[in-house]
């Protein structure tokens, strides 16, 4: 009598979305599922999802969260090139092939599980899934937030934030091959919740010795800055009334704005494509920059995928 044939689970998805600070998330779930025994067959991802996705099929995941955990404001600022210039203040490139080496310079298509990132086409608009080439290359072209992080040069092609056009890229891991799709989502509701937030920082200013962030304070960054950087110059000559606190600073601005219209894009998108299971981590009192809160984030994302184990398991049967 012949075996029964052994039974072998869909191909599973897993889309990590774009949320800059929120992204952090990302690896709790990362590590929530392997502890539960669950490996992806292709990951996904935009943005900061694209930086901890791209950590993941390379083997550095808890690299990466060694890294976030211990996140150090000062350290960041000089890995960073911090410029004003070539369209963005940052040129991220030389802290994506820190936090990705050794396999930084590896092609994605070697990469297993199978991986892929999208970015943006800046003179087009199109959404350019980037599933070949070096892996810190298309990191960080899915990372390059307008107004941060200078574009990327691929080809003929100028690269910036894949989370302007596709926050939650589930059509993409989808064409990839997943038959089963978990994407996380760190933008829900995001438009609704500004006053909520707004609220929250007031009370954490109130409470000393609470840590901020992007910026330390500017005379002490003025001293990490090379003498003829332009951020220095700018900086330098910034009046103390623009720095109160306030008033919204340039980054929450750009950020903020960004943000708000990735919530409108993420829900009309979904709605055309649905995941099978769409995880939402709580994270709205967390702001956009707030890299140092990588403990809480993680956290948020490993409940987060522990109350949805249920519900995996029946995508996956």
């Amino acid at each position: 009598m012949a075996g029964r044939a052994k039974q072998t689970r869909p191909k599973l998805g897993l889309v990590l979305g774009s949320g800059s600070a929120r992204g952090w998330a990302h690896i709790g779930i990362l590590q929530e599922l392997e502890a539960a025994g669950i490996r992806p067959d292709i990951v996904v991802g935009s943005s900061i999802g694209a930086l901890v996705g791209g950590a993941y099929v390379c083997g550095g995941l808890e690299r990466l969260a060694d890294w976030a955990l211990t996140f150090n404001r000062l350290d960041a600022l000089r890995t960073l090139d911090l410029r004003i210039a070539n369209g963005g203040l940052l040129g991220g490139g030389r802290l994506i092939r820190r936090l990705l080496k050794p396999h930084h310079g590896e092609a994605i298509e070697d990469l297993a599980p199978r991986f892929a990132c999208v970015a943006t086409d800046l003179y087009s608009g199109l959404e350019i899934a980037l599933d070949e080439g070096p892996l810190a290359e298309g990191v960080l072209a899915s990372l390059a937030m307008p107004g941060l992080f200078a574009p990327v040069k691929r080809g003929d092609l100028w690269l910036v934030d894949g989370g302007i056009v596709d926050p939650v890229p589930v059509t993409l891991a989808r064409t990839l091959g997943a038959k089963r799709v978990i994407a996380v989502n760190l933008n829900s509701k995001m438009a609704n919740r500004r006053q909520q937030r707004r609220q929250h920082r007031q009370s954490q200013r109130r409470s000393p010795g609470r840590p901020r962030f992007p910026l330390p304070g500017v005379k002490t960054l003025l001293r990490t800055l090379p003498q003829d950087s332009g951020l220095r110059a700018l900086l330098a000559h910034t009046p103390a009334s623009a720095l109160q606190a306030d008033i919204p600073r340039y980054l929450d601005v750009v950020f903020g704005s960004i943000h708000i219209l990735q919530d409108y894009v993420t829900r009309s998108r979904l709605a055309a494509d649905p995941p099978d299971l769409l995880i939402e981590p709580a994270l709205q009192n967390m702001a956009l920059l707030e890299f140092n809160r990588a403990e809480e984030a993680i956290a948020a994302g490993r409940a987060a995928l522990r109350d949805s184990l249920e519900d995996l398991a029946g995508i996956l049967d």
